[in-house]
């Protein structure tokens, strides 16, 4: 099926789809997708190096349907901003910008790695912003799978994860040496 440029660039996006979008390829579904990139050189399709060309293309591929808030032609629509940026206001479970109080629709959790995401949905207080809000609506078809409390990390788990990222910062700065 032929698309139009403009209907690719509508389902083109960042990988907060697929973040919030648990379960939603099966193994069925995930050995396809690799035959088409590996065996039929799709991944030739896609041009970058970011996570998110990858996912637009397994949109573009599954035809899942999304909308795009971005591009919407109500301008009261086109809301989003950076979680670590921007600051919001929260009320009644909904966020909204601090300026006119329009509601934010989307998120992007850019500078979060996904290990924060992974102890977060575990129960463990990574100090994000509005990590409140996210594991309300991660688990809102599931709520009883929510942590019910969030919890800091112990000093001996800090400390080990610190020692864990000097060693790897270490570790790269001798292999760049070593070449």
């Amino acid at each position: 099926m032929q698309r139009t440029a403009a209907e690719i660039r509508s389902q083109i996006h960042c990988s907060s789809f697929f973040g919030s979008k648990r379960g939603l390829l099966d193994s069925h579904q995930l050995s396809d997708l690799k035959q088409k990139l590996i065996e039929h050189q799709e991944v030739n399709w896609i041009n970058g190096v970011a996570e998110a060309f990858l996912f637009s293309y397994l949109t573009l591929r599954g035809e899942y349907s999304l909308f795009n808030f971005t591009l919407s032609p109500d301008s009261q629509d086109r809301t989003g901003n950076c979680a670590d940026a921007d600051p919001f206001i929260e009320k009644d479970q909904i966020l909204y910008n601090a300026d006119g109080l329009k509601p934010i629709h989307r998120i992007h959790y850019m500078n979060y790695g996904a290990e924060k995401f992974a102890r977060l949905s575990q129960g463990e207080d990574v100090g994000m912003r509005y990590q409140e809000m996210f594991l309300l609506y991660r688990f809102l078809k599931n709520p009883h799978q929510k942590p019910p409390v969030l919890n800091a990390p112990s000093f001996w788990v800090q400390v080990n994860r610190t020692a864990r990222t000097l060693t790897q910062k270490i570790s790269r700065k001798i292999n760049r040496f070593s070449v």
